[in-house]
């Protein structure tokens, strides 16, 4: 009787595991965009799946440190406040499950002067 209703038991948690499990997918669509120079940014990367995705972002192919300017949001989104000229580059958000992978890419550029950067880039070059 014991091993019939662990049996049972076992048989519903595979049932409801497969019928509730959905592979991490990403409902956002990367692409280039082109911000000005000291605006704030937000880069989307809206996800589904069950268990829900762990999400991660990259700058250039190396994990994005987040905090002061860049601020990941409860959502999966990416915000650079107050963009400088050296936030430009190839974003990418990446969406995993036990079940899959899923990610896009955005790659981001910067409009305007920039004459602080410039500047900074100029000395850095220098030392």
């Amino acid at each position: 009787m014991i091993l019939l209703a662990l049996f049972v038991w076992f048989a519903n948690l595979l049932l409801t595991t497969a019928l509730f499990a959905v592979p991490a997918r990403i409902i956002s669509f990367g692409r280039e965009l082109a911000t000005a120079w000291k605006q704030d940014l937000q880069l989307p990367c809206k996800n589904v799946g069950v268990p829900e995705p762990i999400g991660s972002w990259r700058l250039r192919g190396r994990t994005l440190e987040t905090g002061g300017r860049k601020q990941l949001n409860p959502d999966g989104s990416l915000t650079i406040r107050d963009v400088q000229s050296t936030d430009e580059g190839n974003y990418t958000c990446k969406v995993e499950n036990n079940l899959g992978t899923d990610e896009i890419s955005y790659f981001v550029r910067v409009r305007g002067i920039f004459y602080e950067d410039a500047w900074l880039k100029l000395n850095e070059r220098l030392i």
